[in-house]
């Protein structure tokens, strides 16, 4: 098992903008630490879940049927189109009142996005796979599950801290306006990137 190379090729994975950084965000903005280590909690399931997956082949299994794949694939894309929708209109009211807009924070919530998003289980199946070891066990896929909960929770509770100390200086309603409405254009650009470049190939 590599530690030190799926510690090196996870890291800009886990620092680059997704459906749990933006609920992150929107969470800490709306409910503070609470909403963080709600989100946290919800994200390290899915993570946990994924691990299982792939240890128990229940992932190869799945991805090995295109037409349970690609349902998957489009369940998972539509609940994130949903998040990033549901972001900017929460930017949008909020921009529109003094006082913050507050929804229900669950660990559902980022559980739901972490499961069902296919470059999280992509993720497991190619990237955390080949770092599992010649002949890995479930214990190897949880360990790594475990390094990749450790880094992700650093990453989310260093950008939120610094939100939570920003909002002291800066109106938290434009706050959470910007962050709302650019981290759920950001949801649904990534999203749909990968059918966009598949239509782009197609021309």
């Amino acid at each position: 098992m590599d530690i030190l190379g799926f510690i090196i090729t996870l890291l800009p994975i886990i620092i680059s903008p997704g459906a749990s950084f933006t609920i992150a965000l929107d969470n800490t903005l709306t409910y503070g630490i609470k909403g963080l280590l709600i989100t946290i909690i919800g994200t390290a399931l899915g993570i946990i879940t994924h691990g299982l997956l792939v240890g128990l082949g229940i992932t190869k299994l799945l991805v090995s049927s295109p037409s349970a794949f690609m349902v998957l694939t489009i369940l998972g894309n539509l609940y994130l189109i949903y998040l990033g929708i549901s972001l900017i209109r929460s930017g949008l009211k909020a921009s529109k009142n003094t006082t913050i807009i507050h929804q229900k924070v669950s660990i559902k919530t980022a559980y739901i996005a972490n499961v069902l998003n296919p470059k999280a289980i992509m993720l497991y199946l190619v990237v955390v796979s080949s770092y599992a070891g010649a002949t890995p066990t479930l214990g190897n896929y949880l360990a790594l599950s475990s390094i990749h909960i450790f880094m992700m929770s650093i990453w989310l509770i260093a950008c939120c801290g610094f939100i939570l100390l920003s909002s002291q200086k800066i109106n938290i309603v434009i706050m959470k306006k910007v962050i709302n409405i650019s981290g759920g254009t950001l949801l649904l650009i990534l999203t749909a990137t990968p059918y966009i470049k598949h239509y782009i190939s197609t021309l």
